[in-house]
């Protein structure tokens, strides 16, 4: 009975609200780190300098997820078209591997087409020697808490907008 009464009144009357544009930005903000760590182990494995990225496909490119005036605030420099993203991406140290582990997400849905996420970033990173994955894990680097600003664009989410700030740092 408690959880026909939880999930009842979780639902807004006349069917599923803003559910669908939660669950879809989730998704996305996801998918943006997710595509991120994938990158990030593929020059890992490919190379041992950054000189020379690869090029990621659309399916794989984190940068796909941003809109055409979509920008990133990562440490101290604000990110903002995909020119930028690589010279980002191939100015870490040569066989970085990264996790990026998104916590304590919350969506709210402000309409059909904007929506904004704010989550806590818990980041591991280490160096694979001569691409050798898996590599031995430490302590995460930092604890970011990350606001992101989402909206519709033809049909897709996309990032308009993601920053963050050091909560905790090791």
């Amino acid at each position: 009975m408690l959880g026909a009464e939880r999930g009842a009144a979780a639902r807004p009357p006349g069917g599923r609200g803003n559910y669908s544009v939660e669950y879809d930005c989730a998704k996305l903000v996801t998918r943006f780190f997710d595509r991120l760590d994938a990158l990030n182990r593929l020059n890992a494995a490919v190379r041992t300098d950054r000189s020379a990225l690869p090029v990621a496909t659309e399916q794989e490119d984190p940068w796909a997820l941003m809109t055409a005036d979509g920008s990133w605030r990562r440490n101290s420099a604000t990110i903002d078209s995909r020119t930028a993203f690589a010279k980002a991406i191939s100015g870490l140290p040569a066989g970085l591997i990264t996790a990026h582990l998104v916590c304590n997400l919350l969506v709210d849905a402000k309409s059909e087409t904007s929506a904004a996420a704010s989550f806590r970033l818990l980041i591991f990173s280490a160096t694979a020697e001569n691409g050798s994955i898996p590599v031995k894990l430490g302590p995460p680097g930092a604890i970011l808490s990350t606001l992101a600003e989402l909206t519709m664009n033809d049909g897709t989410w996309r990032i308009k907008h993601i920053g963050s700030d050091a909560v905790f740092h090791y």
